[in-house]
């Protein structure tokens, strides 16, 4: 559990870390796979798999890279 919720410390510290140059450069932010960072945080701090929609879900509701 003290590694899992390590990473997602280290995920969180990245996108953040990454924030400014997203901000300068839009295109930069292409190499983080959104929906998966929030899967992933979201498995490891606990949330509900109701909360998340599905792959299948974000490609009814248009969003098709997920």
């Amino acid at each position: 559990m003290v590694q899992k919720q390590q990473e997602a410390q280290a995920v969180l510290k990245t996108v953040e870390a990454a924030s400014p140059l997203v901000t300068l450069d839009p295109e930069a932010g292409k190499v983080f796979n959104a929906p998966e960072i929030i899967r992933k945080l979201g498995k490891v701090f606990g949330a509900s798999d109701v909360l998340l929609r599905s792959e299948a879900e974000l490609r009814k509701a248009g969003g098709g890279d997920a």
